[in-house]
């Protein structure tokens, strides 16, 4: 649990991490955030109670987070400071 003394981050990294997030929030390149990663959205499947695919939508989770885990976490603010698995998005 984030805030928990038996974590190995400081409670300033706790603090401005959120759930969902990769790893901790300010240990990725300075000056960067989520919302400068390549990880931050994704294309997740939507299945139907039968687990047949039914469509898809755009998550506004972490997918580092989800190949990590291998669960779907929650939407993060693309404002947060980057994470180590940080990788920029490809210029437009």
């Amino acid at each position: 649990m984030l805030g928990s003394r038996n974590l190995t981050e400081t409670k300033d990294a706790q603090k401005g991490t959120q759930p969902g997030m990769a790893f901790w929030a300010g240990t990725g390149p300075a000056g960067q955030t989520c919302g400068d990663c390549v990880f931050k959205g994704y294309w997740a499947t939507k299945v139907n109670k039968s687990g047949t695919p039914v469509g898809s939508r755009r998550s506004k989770g972490c997918a580092k987070f989800r190949d990590l885990t291998g669960t779907h976490g929650p939407a993060i603010n693309q404002y947060l400071p980057a994470c180590k698995y940080f990788e920029a998005r490809p210029a437009q």
